[in-house]
């Protein structure tokens, strides 16, 4: 089984309560991170990239820009010009989304833990970006994913 990101080698942070229920869904990721998995993940951060980063800041001058703001036309590209770092830290009830109720903006959807994959950002490394998944399924790519999740 042949994939570009070698999960295995990837540094898992600590981030939860408990150290080993950290460890425990960050393995159950790497475990159930096959090639098709991997496609749909990097297939979402190239569209992250073109959707909310690409050529929203940087250089002004074209050909700086250019250089700046690379094209991505497959997984292969994308991973050959950031890396193959990565991060996995568990977060838990991390994930909101709009209120049904309006009583607030965002309400808990009562997932107990998610897993944050993070691969190296060159175009914005103060906030990075990264995958979400719950139970082994990509559920969103986004930036400064740090303590919870915002689905629109």
């Amino acid at each position: 089984m042949d994939t570009l990101l070698d999960l295995k080698q990837a540094e898992i942070i600590p981030t939860m309560d408990d150290d080993e229920e950290n460890d425990a869904c960050c393995n159950e990721l790497i475990e159930k991170w096959t090639p098709q998995l991997e496609n749909e993940t990097l297939e979402a951060f190239i569209k992250f990239y073109y959707d909310e980063m690409y050529k929203n800041w940087g250089p002004d001058d074209p050909e700086e820009s250019k250089e700046y703001w690379p094209e991505f036309n497959s997984p292969e590209e994308l991973i050959e010009y950031i890396g193959t770092d990565v991060t996995l830290f568990g977060l838990e009830d991390a994930i909101y989304a709009k209120s049904k109720t309006g009583n607030t903006a965002y309400e808990s959807q009562n997932v107990p833990v998610c897993v944050v994959l993070s691969l190296n950002c060159p175009w914005n490394e103060d906030d990075g970006w990264a995958a979400v998944f719950v139970e082994g399924k990509l559920v969103k790519v986004d930036s400064d994913i740090v303590d919870c999740v915002y689905l629109d």
